[in-house]
């Protein structure tokens, strides 16, 4: 049995919000069993997103990933078939130093998964972004309404970033970028929510 090191992680599951005490000593697939059985979904429909970057590695352990205690953890259902090309993915991105860009490998703005990754990009710039800028300038009076803008506003964005999950940049460094980028940007606003979330309201 490895050390013990205990924390207690966030599963975000569309909109459940599920604590789950770990040991970060453990390795991943440990976690995947915990989330299954919190979630009641089978273990091999489990994919976890952290920091953007999705969780594939089973023998690896949690604190290599970063995660620590109150850690947030997306959570999305996915088919094995998606599971093996995230993996290979996954391998692709870790092994690859900065990627050099040539003509060939910039993608055409009119394939589909550049359409649905600017499209996803274009709604967090031009609608999320400023609705959430908006919320924390001049958030509601009242309270409750406050709590219930919070939470809609960071269901969008969690929307978001399970469609950039989904999304198969099949190892194109410009659409890796990009991708990463809006990650990051929608991780960012989501902690600026999580910053300004009323304490003490319920709903």
């Amino acid at each position: 049995m490895p050390e013990s090191k205990r924390a207690v992680v966030i599963i975000h599951y569309w909109d459940k919000r599920v604590p789950i005490e770990v040991n970060l000593n453990e390795n991943m697939q440990h976690l995947y069993n915990l989330v299954a059985q919190a979630l009641d979904i089978p273990e091999t429909e489990v994919s976890l997103v952290f920091a953007g970057r999705r969780l594939t590695h089973m023998n690896e352990k949690l604190s290599k990933y970063g995660i620590k205690n109150k850690s947030k953890i997306l959570c999305r259902k996915r088919h094995k078939k998606h599971h093996r090309s995230a993996q290979a993915e996954d391998d692709n991105e870790e092994a690859t130093t900065e990627p050099v860009v040539d003509e060939k490998q910039q993608p055409s703005a009119s394939s589909p998964v550049m359409k649905e990754l600017q499209s996803i990009t274009d709604h967090v710039d031009a609608e999320l972004e400023p609705a959430v800028k908006t919320y924390i300038k001049s958030p509601p009076e009242v309270p409750k309404k406050r709590l219930e803008r919070n939470i809609m506003l960071s269901e969008l964005l969690l929307q978001q970033l399970f469609k950039l999950d989904a999304v198969e940049t099949q190892g194109n460094p410009v659409m890796r970028t990009q991708r990463k980028a809006t990650v990051t940007k929608i991780q960012d606003l989501l902690q600026q929510l999580d910053q300004n979330k009323p304490v003490g309201v319920h709903l």
